[in-house]
């Protein structure tokens, strides 16, 4: 009995923090006026949630969570929720409709926690067919966006098919529509002159253009279907971004990015509403103009530091009368670089510990600025079949999917986990200077493990020939020209010196030792379309390997580690990304769109970069054959949560909200 009774409490105290459905605090009271039922309210430039029968001011802090795979279940969600909870987060925001096991995992992590986490439910209009028709009016772009409106409110509420989960106690508040396309903006507001001044029962316009009365038309409409079927009434806003602000931008050279605006200081809500808010994307390092307007890139923050991200945030939240919530903000993990910021605060090639604290960072801003708060993009990273390293469009969550099946960290034991054979090897005789070349890969990196003979007591460079397309490639190399490798499409360089670099074969070049540099494109040449003035373009060497320690667990951990040079176990580790050697589908073998490989041939040498003539490879020639490293195609990655360096950075953040 005794035992029962002890397994009794293991299981509570194993399933309390992750919600389950047997534990169950009391219904939440609604606030009741005129028959109406709300939770949450915007007043006084700010947000609140009735409480124990009263209202309490609420600074909201969440976290976006970008679309799902069709898997994932309740207890999933009730993990990530708990999660979310614990970074001591308020409020997650979806962009459309979920699964009902997503509200059903939300209701019962809820009742089971004080740590309740809100919704904003976004609402999603067909992007394709209102960019084919320029025009939001049409009845083939409206009814069925009050259609969607009208489904999602009854999913929130549990009416909905296979849905019966009400969560309308945890909403927040509803954010309708995406990011809207500057020139249908344009459009409507040019060729649908025809609408005139909105008015609803909950929402007016004064002095609107078209699209604004389009947006209060939508929003008087979700306001008055939930009144009349539900008795309720929750916040509404609509998606907008520092495209389409109402702020003129002089210093803006791309016309598309400044010639129409979206305004919601003409939308007006009546008093019988729970109020409006204004909902905005605001990354750090685009539009051009927050790189180029010294008012922003000389603006002083709150910390006595340059910040062009509160400069502009500071004229955002003054121009808007209504209470601002910076919906989308956030900073890629990714070792790929996209966009450049003038302060540092990059899309991309940061480490996680450094998205943690510029993401912390912009979150101060925010509310120093006077913003009701922000929304982190995003919870997860977001991949499918495999992960790019080098894209940063994948790597903004604060959640990792990545099974790092080897650490990088100077130690040979995951090799030995992961029962890794050698792909070359010499036996105790052999004078080579290389003992063992191990390769292996995931989804996300092609892994190199180099055994030396004695690292620890020579100065030896590395040379990695990788061959990955037929009849390409060249033979000789500027490191050291006495190895001679035919075929080679990339050759990867590891010195002592710290300036160990990734090559790429110039197949447009006769000549026979033409390797260039790995350089991605920043941004094209760009003329203002206001002062003629020429902005050059932009590129960088991406091929440029860093040394560190990749083991997450390690605290020295650095995520853009590339390489581990351990000359205590003889021993260096390298992690390439896919992406960084052609590959455009490693789950297909796939290089450069469509054609597909059947493995990649290695070749490796080691040698004094004092003495050239004194080399050793492997495959040697002579006593070990040369082989190609290939691997099983795969349709289904493997995928292990891992929560990122940043997570304890924006957690001890957000305590202080």
């Amino acid at each position: 009995m005794r035992k029962l009774l002890y397994v009794l409490i293991l299981v509570l105290l194993i399933t309390l923090p992750l919600g389950c459905s047997f534990l169950k605090k009391e219904p939440i009271d609604t606030f009741l006026k005129d028959n109406i039922n709300y939770i949450s309210k915007v007043e006084d430039g700010t947000f609140s949630i009735y409480k124990g029968e009263e209202w309490e001011k609420i600074v909201i802090k969440g976290v976006n969570i970008a679309p799902m795979p069709s898997e994932m279940k309740e207890k999933d969600y009730i993990k990530w929720f708990h999660d979310i909870g614990e970074m001591n987060a308020n409020s997650i925001r979806v962009n459309t409709l979920q699964s009902p096991e997503f509200y059903k995992a939300l209701y019962n992590y809820n009742r089971n926690t004080e740590k309740t986490i809100y919704l904003f439910q976004g609402v999603l209009i067909d992007e394709i067919l209102l960019d084919e028709t320029k025009d939001p009016f049409k009845l083939d772009n409206i009814v069925p966006f009050k259609e969607e409106i009208e489904k999602t409110i009854d999913a929130i509420h549990g009416k909905e098919e296979n849905y019966n989960t009400n969560i309308s106690n945890y909403l927040m508040g509803y954010i309708l529509g995406v990011k809207w396309n500057p020139e249908l903006v344009d459009f409507t507001n040019r060729n649908r002159v025809d609408k005139k001044e909105f008015v609803g029962k909950f929402i007016s316009t004064e002095e609107a253009r078209p699209f604004e009365h389009f947006l209060a038309n939508v929003m008087d409409h979700a306001l008055s279907y939930e009144l009349e079927k539900y008795k309720w009434q929750h916040p509404i806003s609509f998606v907008n971004s520092v495209t389409t602000d109402i702020i003129a931008h002089a210093y803006e050279p791309l016309k598309e990015e400044d010639f129409v605006s979206i305004n919601p200081n003409l939308i007006k809500t009546s008093d019988k509403t729970a109020g409006q808010f204004a909902s905005y994307e605001v990354f750090p390092y685009y539009p051009e103009f927050l790189n180029l307007n010294p008012k922003y890139t000389k603006f002083i923050d709150h910390r006595g530091k340059v910040n062009n991200y509160a400069g502009y945030l500071k004229d955002l939240i003054a121009a808007n009368e209504l209470p601002v919530i910076i919906t989308d903000f956030g900073l890629p993990s990714s070792r790929g670089l996209s966009t450049v910021s003038v302060h540092g605060y990059n899309e991309g090639f940061l480490s996680e510990i450094d998205q943690g604290k510029l993401i912390a960072s912009m979150f101060q801003d925010i509310i120093s600025q006077g913003g009701a708060g922000g929304i982190i993009s995003n919870w997860q990273d977001q991949w499918q079949i495999w992960s790019d390293a080098q894209n940063s469009h994948e790597n903004f969550g604060i959640l990792s999917f990545d099974s790092i099946k080897v650490k990088v960290d100077g130690d040979i034991n995951d090799w030995k986990k992961n029962k890794t054979e050698p792909l070359y090897t010499v036996d105790n005789k052999s004078t080579n200077k290389i003992k063992s070349i191990y390769v292996d890969h995931d989804e996300r990196y092609l892994y190199f493990g180099i055994k030396y003979i004695d690292l620890k007591n020579n100065n030896l460079d590395t040379l990695i020939f990788l061959d990955t397309i037929k009849d390409a490639g060249k033979s000789k190399n500027t490191f050291n020209d006495k190895v001679l490798i035919e075929g080679t499409d990339y050759i990867i360089h590891i010195t002592e010196n710290g300036t160990s670099r990734i090559f790429q074969a110039d197949n447009t070049n006769e000549e026979d030792n033409a390797f260039l540099p790995i350089r991605l494109n920043l941004s094209e040449e760009i003329i203002h379309f206001r002062t003629g003035q020429t902005l050059p373009a932009m590129n960088y060497e991406t091929g440029i390997l860093k040394e560190g320690n990749g083991n997450p667990d390690s605290k020295f951990y650095d995520s853009l580690t590339d390489y581990n040079m351990n000359t205590q176990n003889n021993l260096i580790e390298i992690r390439i990304p896919w992406a960084l050697i052609g590959f455009t589908d490693p789950s297909n073998k796939e290089i450069y769109e469509g054609m597909k490989i059947g493995g990649i041939r290695i070749n490796v040498a080691a040698y004094d970069p004092k003495v050239l003539e004194e080399y050793s490879t492997l495959p040697d020639s002579e006593t070990v054959e040369e082989r190609i490293y290939t691997w099983d195609n795969w349709d289904e990655p493997t995928k292990v949560e891992r929560l990122k360096a940043s997570y304890k950075i924006i957690k001890e953040m957000f305590k202080q909200y």
